[in-house]
């Protein structure tokens, strides 16, 4: 899908450790890197708050979509 040149919304670090091992194994070439390099997206959770319901309440750090935007992941962002 990258070589396609797909556009993907990465949500977790799950999904963006798959994405960079994909793109590890197929090189570094300036052509490669042409059709992936700027096609990715990270969701990322500013974690503001909570709520009663976390799975839909403002986002936290257990809040379920995006990255949490904390002082251990800044490094990774």
């Amino acid at each position: 899908m990258l070589l396609a040149g797909v556009h993907m919304n990465l949500d977790n670090e799950d999904e963006n450790r798959k994405v960079n091992e994909i793109s590890a194994k197929l090189g570094d070439s300036e052509q490669t890197k042409k059709k992936h390099a700027t096609q990715i997206g990270l969701r990322v959770n500013p974690v503001v708050g909570g709520g009663t319901i976390n799975a839909s309440s403002k986002p936290s750090v257990t809040f379920k979509f995006g990255l949490a935007h904390t002082t251990e992941t800044n490094p990774r962002l």
